[in-house]
C-alpha cells in the first residue's frame, strides 16, 4: 500500500515535512452522496463554490465554511486530491477507492483496514482494529484476507453496535462464570 506511505505524497507537496513519529490510526471520511469536492475539500480562493472558501491551518489549503472546525485542525491531517477512478460510476470508484481493486465478481477485495490490521495488528486485543459507521458491510470486509481482519460494523451510528446487550436471563454472576469458561 504505497498510497499509506509518508513518501508517496512528497511529489505532490512542495511543503511537504515527514512526520517525527509513526501514524497510528487514521480517520477516512467518505461522504457518501454528500457534498461535492469542490464545495468541501478542493475550494480554492479563486473557485466558485457554494459555501464561502476558508482557509485552513494547512499552507495552501482552503475549505469551505460548513468545514470550518475541521479547517482549524488541518495543521494535523492530509487531504489526498489525486485519487480518481476510470471506471464509470460510483459503485464501482467506491470499491476501488477502499480497496485499491477493480470490482471484479469472483473475488471479494480486502478494504484499506483490513490491510492495516493485517501489517500493524489491532492497537489493543480487546477492540476491533478498525470501525465503519454507515454504509454497511462493504466498507469493513477483509475479503481473501480473512474474518480475523474484519472491521466492526456500526451501521447506525445513532445505534451502535447490534447485539452487545447481555441476555436478559444472565445475572451479573453467570454471565461471569460463562465468560470464563
Amino acid at each position: 500500500f504505497s498510497a499509506l506511505s509518508p513518501n508517496a505524497f512528497a511529489a505532490e507537496s512542495a511543503t511537504y515535512t515527514p512526520i517525527s513519529k509513526p501514524v497510528t490510526s487514521i480517520i477516512n471520511i467518505y461522504l457518501y452522496g454528500g457534498l461535492s469536492h469542490t464545495d468541501s475539500f478542493n475550494a480554492k480562493e479563486t473557485g466558485k463554490p457554494v459555501y464561502d472558501t476558508i482557509k485552513t491551518a494547512a499552507e495552501e489549503t482552503y475549505f469551505t465554511k460548513p468545514l470550518e472546525k475541521l479547517a482549524k485542525i488541518m495543521n494535523k491531517g492530509t487531504v489526498i486530491h489525486s485519487m480518481n477512478s476510470k471506471n464509470g460510476g460510483h459503485p464501482e470508484g467506491e470499491y476501488e477507492m477502499f480497496t485499491s481493486y477493480n470490482r471484479r465478481p469472483d473475488v471479494i477485495h480486502p478494504v484499506s483496514g483490513a490491510w492495516i490490521s493485517k501489517f500493524q495488528g489491532k492497537a489493543n486485543p480487546t477492540l476491533p482494529a478498525f470501525v465503519s459507521i454507515g454504509g454497511g458491510g462493504r466498507r469493513a470486509t477483509a475479503g481473501w484476507l480473512g474474518a480475523k481482519y474484519t472491521g466492526a460494523i456500526i451501521s447506525n451510528p445513532d445505534k451502535g453496535l447490534k447485539n452487545i446487550e447481555q441476555t436478559p436471563h444472565l445475572n451479573g454472576e453467570q454471565f461471569n462464570k460463562q465468560y470464563d469458561m
